[in-house]
């Protein structure tokens, strides 16, 4: 058991908050990273494919790619 990753970004936090979790992220050497929620237009239609970021928030996130 165990943690390896919190995401940081995403839409519906506030810029404390994203802070907050980019530092605990960095404290627990933990992977970042950003989501928009979406999940297809029939299960939350509310919610639209991608965000805007800003740069600054770009800062700490990690991309992390898993290729077969």
């Amino acid at each position: 058991a165990g943690l390896d990753g919190v995401e940081c970004i995403y839409q519906k936090h506030t810029p404390a908050t994203e802070k907050r979790f980019l530092e605990i992220a960095k404290k627990y050497d933990l992977a970042t990273s950003c989501g928009s929620d979406f999940h297809g237009v029939h299960v939350k239609p509310d919610v639209p494919l991608g965000m805007k970021i800003s740069a600054e928030c770009c800062k700490g996130v990690e991309l992390c790619v898993n290729i077969p």
